[in-house]
C-alpha cells in the first residue's frame, strides 16, 4: 500500500512539474517595433506586453500599429503576430497550441520539424493546423488566406458539429496558398 501511495504521489508531482514547465514556456519572446503598442488582455484587464512575459490560456495578444509580437507557446514553436493583429490563446499543451485569429490579423508560425510539434490557427471559417513547417495565416473579416513556406498545412472548413468539414492540404512551394471566403 505504501508503494502504491508513493507511486501515485510521484506521478502527481511529475504531472504538476510538467504543467509548470509548460506554463513557463508560454511567453512573449520578443517585440519588434514600438513596444508601447503591444498589449495583453487578461481577465478583462489590459497589460503592457514585455519580453519574457508569461502568456496564459485565455490571454489575448494585441499587436498594435508598428509592432510585431513574437510568441512562444511551447519550446519548438514561435508565432509572430504581425502589426494590427489580435490572437487569443485558446489552448496550450505539451507540443500543441491553438490560437484564435477570428479577430483578424496575420500570424506566421514556425514549428520545429520532426519533434511531433503541432500548431493550429482558428479562423472565422475553420482551422489551419501543421506540424514541423513555417506557414502564414491572414484573417480579414470572414475571409482568410493560408500560405506555407514548406511542408503541409491542413485546413479544415465547414460545420464541425455535424462533422461535414472539408479538408484542404496546402503544400510546400512558397506560392501555394488557399484563400477561403464567407461563401464556403
Amino acid at each position: 500500500m505504501k508503494k502504491l501511495l508513493s507511486l501515485v504521489a510521484a506521478a502527481a508531482f511529475a504531472a504538476l512539474s510538467a504543467a509548470t514547465a509548460q506554463a513557463q514556456d508560454s511567453k512573449i519572446v520578443k517585440l519588434i517595433g514600438n513596444p508601447a503598442n503591444a498589449t495583453i488582455t487578461r481577465g478583462g484587464q489590459t497589460l503592457p506586453a514585455a519580453d519574457g512575459m508569461p502568456i496564459l490560456v485565455g490571454d489575448v495578444i494585441n499587436a498594435g500599429a508598428g509592432v510585431d509580437v513574437f510568441y512562444q507557446p511551447y519550446l519548438g514553436a514561435v508565432a509572430t503576430l504581425k502589426a494590427g493583429g489580435k490572437a487569443k490563446v485558446e489552448a496550450i499543451e505539451a507540443k500543441d497550441a491553438l490560437l484564435d485569429m477570428t479577430g483578424g490579423g496575420s500570424v506566421v508560425a514556425q514549428i520545429e520539424p520532426n519533434k511531433g510539434n503541432k500548431f493550429s490557427v482558428r479562423t472565422p471559417k475553420g482551422v489551419a493546423a501543421a506540424r514541423g513547417t513555417i506557414y502564414n495565416v491572414t484573417v480579414a473579416g470572414q475571409a482568410y488566406t493560408v500560405v506555407t513556406m514548406g511542408g503541409t498545412v491542413q485546413v479544415l472548413t465547414g460545420t464541425f458539429t455535424t462533422m461535414n468539414a472539408v479538408s484542404t492540404a496546402v503544400t510546400q512551394g512558397g506560392a501555394n496558398s488557399v484563400s477561403l471566403s464567407a461563401r464556403q
